[in-house]
């Protein structure tokens, strides 16, 4: 692989022992462009890691691109596959932002003008059929079909279900696989009046998503909430408020969820970060 002028890169590290890390790897894009935006989303599973770049000016203007990589040795990958579906235009974002879990990895797309809509955004499902052999993918549409939605702004995957956000008011549905690669109707995950979601993440049973004060548009939290699917219906079970932060820092930044963890990451502008685990 060769590197360009601001093409971006993702390091790989691998654990050598208790909490010992190698120094790392360095995956850069298999047609590297300059002034790419390559590394700009990652997600991990397996052997497997996709990687998003929302620039990609070999495709267009901001059209995206998503590659997903192969791990062959201990911290060696392969050159990478490029996943790119049909139909993609200029400022659809593919590649904003990325998630993979088994044999199944999914991309969002915000900035697509889908059914003609502006901004409406639109979900790529891809399915792998051999060892680096995708599908095409297959599109998971908005369910409410509006303007400026942003659908696809932040997603999340696990095992048959793909947890889904949009932009604009931090609506989120789930989507449960009921074929091949096929994707049933959306089961919405509902939010308190005063809260919409700003991220989101997914295991299991479980989305925890933070929120953020609608009319103070840049700053999250300080809300985080956790849904738990009983059927098809997903209800709020715990809310996470972090009472010492001013209302400038943003609670809930970033967010990660495991089978036994959570943790929530804190920004602020005078402050060094925090991380918060439950």
């Amino acid at each position: 692989m060769s590197e360009a002028y601001n093409g971006g890169g993702v390091y790989v590290f691998h654990r050598t022992g208790g909490n010992d890390w190698g120094q790392g790897v360095l995956l850069v894009s298999p047609g590297p462009e300059s002034d790419a935006n390559f590394g700009h989303t990652v997600s991990l599973s397996g052997d497997y890691l996709i990687v998003g770049d929302t620039t990609n000016p070999s495709s267009g203007i901001k059209t995206g691109a998503a590659y997903i990589f192969h791990r062959i040795g201990l911290n060696d990958w392969d050159q990478g596959t490029p996943l790119m579906p049909p139909g993609l235009e200029d400022r659809d974002e593919f590649g904003h932002v990325v998630a993979i879990d088994g044999e199944f990895a999914v991309v969002g797309a915000p900035g697509t003008d889908e059914g003609g809509i502006e901004d409406n955004g639109v979900v790529y499902a891809f399915h792998r059929t051999g060892t680096t052999s995708w599908d095409n993918g297959q599109k998971i549409v908005n369910p409410a079909d509006k303007e400026l939605s942003r659908f696809g702004f932040d997603v999340s995957i696990s095992n048959d279900t793909v947890a889904i956000m949009a932009e604009s008011d931090g609506a989120i549905h789930a989507f449960r696989r009921n074929g091949a690669n096929s994707w049933g109707d959306g089961e919405p995950i509902g939010l308190t009046e005063n809260v919409v979601g700003g991220c989101l993440s997914m295991v299991g049973e479980f989305v925890v998503t933070t929120g953020h004060d609608p009319d103070r548009r840049h700053f999250r939290g300080p809300t985080a909430l956790l849904f738990e699917r009983s059927a098809d219906t997903w209800n709020r079970v715990l809310q996470l408020t972090d009472h010492a932060v001013f209302p400038s820092e943003n609670f809930g930044h970033s967010l990660d969820i495991s089978a036994t963890h959570l943790a929530v990451g804190v920004t602020t502008n005078y402050l060094p970060g925090e991380v918060y685990v439950y």
